[in-house]
């Protein structure tokens, strides 16, 4: 050669699956500092971890509502409306991909919760663009948690789905 030194380079590595051996991806969830709900569940599904799992089974119902949304931490006492339908969507979604299953009961609370949110009976105003979008943000919302219901079959003569195909044709 020229007398140059290399620098630089790519260290390219091959898998027959996304899901296997990603050793920096695990560090990354085992020195996960964060602690609310939704990154608990993160780290315990992206670790594939059952003892987490079994960990946030254990103190799950301490996250819920008096309506059955989950909270992002356990809701202060005295203080009602504190659960998010979208974080609820979200972890009953997760647990039905990943096969982690949460208790019977929480779990029922929850859809119960969403369907009543679903359906209209229960309301919670959380930030969102104003003008169309924020009409755009409650249907989004509202499909989150009918995603999440049907997961579980939980529709009963239509209610929840009836109540929101309803409401989409009432906004238009």
């Amino acid at each position: 050669g020229t007398g140059r030194q290399a620098r630089g380079g790519i260290q390219l590595g091959l898998q027959s699956t996304l899901t296997s051996r990603l050793p920096g991806l695990r560090r990354y969830f085992e020195q996960y500092p964060y602690v609310c709900l939704e990154q608990k569940v993160a780290k315990a599904v992206g670790l594939n971890d059952a003892t987490l799992w079994a960990d946030i089974s254990r103190q799950l119902p301490s996250y819920l509502d008096a309506d059955g949304l989950a909270a992002y931490f356990p809701p202060m006492a005295g203080m009602s409306g504190q659960g998010a339908d979208y974080l609820t969507a979200h972890l009953l979604a997760v647990s039905h991909e990943s096969g982690f299953e949460l208790p019977a009961q929480a779990r029922e609370a929850m859809l119960q919760g969403l369907s009543a949110y679903v359906q209209g009976r229960l309301q919670r105003e959380v930030w969102s663009p104003a003008g169309p979008q924020r009409g755009l943000m409650n249907d989004v919302r509202r499909l989150a948690a009918i995603e999440a219901l049907s997961r579980f079959n939980y529709f009963d003569n239509g209610g929840a789905a009836g109540a929101y195909s309803t409401s989409i044709s009432n906004s238009t």
